[in-house]
């Protein structure tokens, strides 16, 4: 319903970002509804189980592009996206941990969307890129390890969170942003269907209610 309000009917580019059905499955399906340009997803290694859809998915022409840490798409108009997890040579147990981490990057508006990883790998890819900043976090909670923790939160410093799978049965429901100092405290958007977010050509970011 969202897209066909903002009368989307193309797509540069489509992000799978992990190997599992709910995330994927119906992909080999949106290019039928819509003109998609690109598809892009985690290396085709990183899906320890899959179907009929991996399948169909490998044999699109063209097939998505694979990407892993250290990959830099560079979009155009100032848009550059940096892999920053997975690493191929080291992959978790958890398809959630194997899933793409990505920093959009539109003149300085930073946008990154980390899916539901762990602590761990929020601690792997801190220590990869220390100095990592973002104006917009778009993270879940892990099914069953801590995340968005103080650490991580503090270090990345978001004016906005948006939480993605908030009620989905297993996850943990704690406030991840209770133990941080109020000058730290993001905006927190909870109800993600409806979020829509911007990043502006003077390096600025919104995030707004799709129908405002």
């Amino acid at each position: 319903p969202t897209r066909k309000w903002l009368g989307v009917n193309h797509l540069d580019g489509l992000f799978l970002t992990q190997w599992s059905a709910p995330y994927a499955a119906a992909a080999p399906l949106v290019p039928r509804a819509l003109r998609t340009d690109a598809i892009y997803a985690p290396p085709f290694g990183t899906a320890r189980r899959g179907g009929v859809w991996t399948d169909e998915l490998k044999q699109m022409n063209p097939p998505p592009h694979e990407l892993s840490a250290g990959d830099v798409l560079d979009l155009g108009k100032g848009l550059t996206v940096t892999v920053l997890s997975p690493d191929p040579n080291h992959l978790a147990r958890q398809a959630q941990d194997r899933a793409l981490v990505l920093l959009f990057d539109y003149n300085g508006a930073r946008l990154l969307y980390s899916g539901n990883i762990s602590f761990g790998i929020e601690q792997e890819v801190l220590r990869a890129h220390p100095d990592l900043r973002a104006t917009v976090l778009v993270e879940g909670r892990h099914a069953s390890e801590p995340n968005l923790t103080p650490e991580w939160l503090t270090a990345l410093h978001p004016r906005d969170l948006i939480l993605i799978g908030t009620r989905t049965p297993g996850r943990i429901h704690s406030d991840p942003v209770a133990d941080l100092p109020d000058s730290l405290h993001p905006h927190l958007w909870e109800d993600t269907a409806s979020v829509i977010v911007r990043l502006h050509q003077d390096g600025t970011a919104t995030v707004n209610k799709w129908n405002e």
